[in-house]
């Protein structure tokens, strides 16, 4: 829930830097940090990182400029990480000495089959538990759930053509940017979740990756 806030903040942050910009980035990102979910919060930090390096890459600003914008979200997101410091602290320490960590417990390394991708357009396709109904889908119901809304689903599909067809200027601003910085989500995401060949190679040789349950990074494909 807290996803998109966090991406207001940093993407109003990154329009025009001020102190309280960041304060506001810096709120967004101690609410996150209390979410009380730690690999979750993790992912959405990852793919608030993406955006942020996408938004910065794209803006036509000389390079040590790009740079100074990063190093500014990332301090929003260190005031964060001390903002919540009454609950990061303690779970660290007893995350560091628990003995799930000390024996290098991997992630299951699930994946997403793609008969899932049902579940986008008809939620209950493969049942609903807390209405009685036998659940058959794929891995458990919280983490297939694709459903965003049909609504939006149409929109997107309808808007698309007429983005692709608009003048240069419009693909080359805001819309433009926003097309490819969640393409680039879109793509990342789902090679994770829907397991394409040597992502999980990847992941396992990466910090936190290796011992998150990355098949989390569904919010990604749904957001």
């Amino acid at each position: 829930a807290l996803l998109p806030v966090v991406l207001v903040t940093l993407d109003a942050l990154i329009e025009r830097v001020s102190l309280r910009r960041l304060a506001l980035a810096g709120l967004a990102a101690t609410a996150l940090q209390l979410c009380g979910h730690p690999e979750t919060q993790f992912h959405v930090g990852v793919l608030a990182g993406v955006f942020v390096l996408l938004r910065v890459w794209l803006l036509e600003i000389t390079q040590s400029a790009k740079v100074r914008l990063v190093l500014v979200c990332a301090a929003a997101q260190v005031i964060g990480v001390f903002g919540a410091s009454a609950a990061v602290l303690p779970f660290a320490e007893q995350l560091l000495e628990s003995a799930d960590w000390q024996e290098s417990t991997h992630a299951l390394g699930r994946t997403m089959p793609l008969e899932g991708l049902i579940g986008a357009v008809a939620p209950d396709h493969f049942g609903r538990p807390r209405a009685g109904r036998f659940y058959q889908g794929p891995l458990n119901y919280n983490e297939a759930g694709l459903y965003f809304g049909l609504v939006p689903l149409a929109l997107a599909v309808s808007l698309l053509p007429r983005f692709l067809i608009a003048p240069r200027r419009t693909r080359d601003g805001p819309a433009g940017h926003a097309v490819i910085i969640f393409t680039v989500w879109l793509l990342l995401c789902g090679a994770v979740v829907f397991g394409l060949p040597g992502v999980s190679i990847v992941l396992e040789r990466l910090p936190l990756f290796s011992k998150a349950e990355n098949l989390r990074l569904l919010l990604g494909v749904q957001f």
